[in-house]
């Protein structure tokens, strides 16, 4: 008796530490958002991809790019970082609504903040694009490749 009392114990904490995984990454999940991508081409072979994945998963993916990549890449876009910080500091801090909308013959084309989120929907005669991502993913990303870039010279440095 004693050892079926001893395996219902063992069998509950594993179920209540699972249970407990389970709902401490929803609440992460839920705090750091959602990137959502949704395309359908338009014509008799169209197609229909839908892609979420936790906001989390980037600057955690980020960790895997070889650290020279990194590295190439941050120097890239170095120049940039202090617009994009702008921008995403400035685009959290603005009330909802339409930032961008384009009509043309050709296709529509609509930005929005929508709550916390960045949302992109083009529509062409082609294709139909829907995309939202977590507008505090940009800063996120931002110091990622601030953090991998090299150093920045001093004038003393740059003189032979």
């Amino acid at each position: 008796m004693l050892h079926r009392e001893r395996g219902a114990t063992v069998l509950t904490a594993l179920l209540v530490l699972l249970g407990s995984s389970v709902m401490l990454a929803g609440a992460l999940i839920y705090h750091t958002g959602i990137i959502s991508v949704h395309v359908q081409t338009k014509g008799p072979d169209g197609k229909n991809i839908r892609v979420m994945v936790p906001a989390l998963l980037v600057p955690l993916g980020m960790q895997f790019i070889p650290d020279d990549k990194l590295r190439h890449a941050a120097r890239q876009i170095q120049p940039w970082l202090p617009t994009i910080k702008a921008a995403g500091a400035e685009l959290d801090r603005i009330p909802e609504g339409t930032l961008v909308e384009v009509l043309s013959e050709r296709e529509t084309i609509s930005i929005v903040k929508r709550g916390n989120s960045l949302v992109i929907d083009i529509d062409s005669r082609d294709e139909t694009v829907h995309v939202s991502f977590p507008i505090k993913l940009v800063l996120s990303i931002a110091k990622e490749f601030e953090s991998a870039a090299p150093p920045a010279e001093t004038p003393e440095e740059s003189k032979p």
